[in-house]
């Protein structure tokens, strides 16, 4: 079923004025104060029940139906699995990952929806004693039987994809980056700018996270042997495996930026000449939301760009391949959001020449407001 069925009843028992906890001390001399408190008691047990048995039941049960499907990837399968038994109190807490899996489960919801949704889940995460959910026993060993299966560098990859130290990476979030004119680009695909890039798939993700676990993959392998039960010692690692792994990073990072860059575009031209007016303008100022997203991409695509501790890591990782960086291919690969010079930041230069048709077309407003926009410049 679905997790926002409940949201209703989830939301007026939380504007209730018995939500909060206990009375307050002007109603303690009332008569009925000590029916009232027990009223609050139920209530309260009513929510923790709606939270977990239907809200965050339905959440896990969805997820544990598409990652038995036999088709699906096993990175995804793998990561839907080690959240589900977190959630299931049979594996220490995933609350970073499975904010995330929300996030991009929900990220085709109204704005809004989504919003109450993650308010609901973050509260059921934060109950103590925590919530916990009623997995199909026999989904579970499914699921765990096809994962043993994969090879020894997905399921590395998948360690450290899914590491405390992963999920603690803040998120690339493109409507934080666009400023306040964020509201003139929208994604072709429809998805929300809300949706995240996860922070492993970023500059800072592979200097502090990727690099030192590549630098230690059987540790990363033997951390997370809990998932997939049985309790096997992983393989041995060697060369082969850290080139195998890091192939793997490199191509979902090539992926989810190429994803996100090639899926934004300008939003509708409004048929108000005023409101036209008012996106020109905001597309063409010096910080526009294209500009500033640039920026920000590029920024989070500077793989080899580093100094000090981290630019010791990347040597040492470096010198474990034989002297190959093959991370350079990601700074190379989007290169062209800035100028070369590094001079004019920023220069979003492929997604300003696809703006300058709508500008162009502009050209039917009243000559004095196409004039009043700042050019591109």
């Amino acid at each position: 079923g679905d997790p926002g069925a409940v949201l209703p009843a989830l939301e007026a028992l939380a504007s209730s004025p018995l939500a909060e906890d206990g009375l307050p001390w002007w109603r303690r001399p009332a008569v009925n104060a000590v029916e009232l408190d027990a009223l609050a008691a139920e209530q309260r047990q009513l929510d923790r029940r709606l939270l977990g048995e239907a809200f965050l039941q339905r959440f896990a049960t969805g997820i544990l139906v598409r990652i038995d499907r036999p088709d699906v990837a096993s990175e995804l399968a793998f990561d839907g699995l080690k959240l589900l038994l977190a959630l299931a109190g049979s594996g220490p807490p995933q609350d970073s990952l499975t904010r995330v899996w929300a996030e991009v489960q929900w990220s085709f919801d109204a704005a809004d929806r989504q919003d109450r949704l993650l308010r609901q889940l973050d509260r059921a995460l934060a109950a103590r004693p925590r919530l916990t959910v009623s997995l199909d026993p026999a989904a579970i060993e499914r699921v765990r039987a096809r994962l043993r299966q994969t090879p020894l560098p997905t399921r590395a990859y998948a360690a450290i994809r899914t590491s405390d130290s992963a999920q603690r990476l803040p998120a690339f979030r493109p409507d934080r980056v666009v400023g306040p004119d964020g509201w003139a680009v929208v994604r072709r695909s429809g998805q929300s700018m809300a949706t995240p890039i996860p922070g492993l798939l970023t500059a800072t993700g592979f200097q502090e996270v990727v690099a030192p676990a590549l630098a230690d993959i059987s540790t990363s392998l033997q951390s997370d042997a809990w998932v997939l039960g049985g309790g096997a010692a992983p393989e041995a690692a060697g060369r082969d495996l850290t080139e195998a792994v890091l192939a793997l990073y490199l191509a979902d990072v090539g992926q989810a930026w190429d994803v996100l860059l090639g899926d934004i575009e300008i939003a509708p031209a409004p048929a108000d000449p005023d409101q036209a007016a008012r996106l020109v303008a905001a597309l063409t100022q010096p910080s526009g939301p294209l500009l500033r997203l640039a920026a920000a991409a590029r920024q989070a695509t500077l793989f080899d760009t580093v100094q000090g501790a981290a630019a010791d890591r990347l040597a040492a990782l470096a010198r474990a391949l034989g002297g190959r960086r093959p991370w350079q291919e990601i700074d190379r690969r989007y290169a062209w959001l800035l100028p070369a010079d590094g001079a004019d930041l920023p220069g979003f230069a492929a997604l300003a020449d696809a703006a300058r048709p709508f500008i162009d077309r502009a050209g039917s407003l009243p000559r004095d407001r196409s004039q009043a926009a700042p050019g591109l410049d």
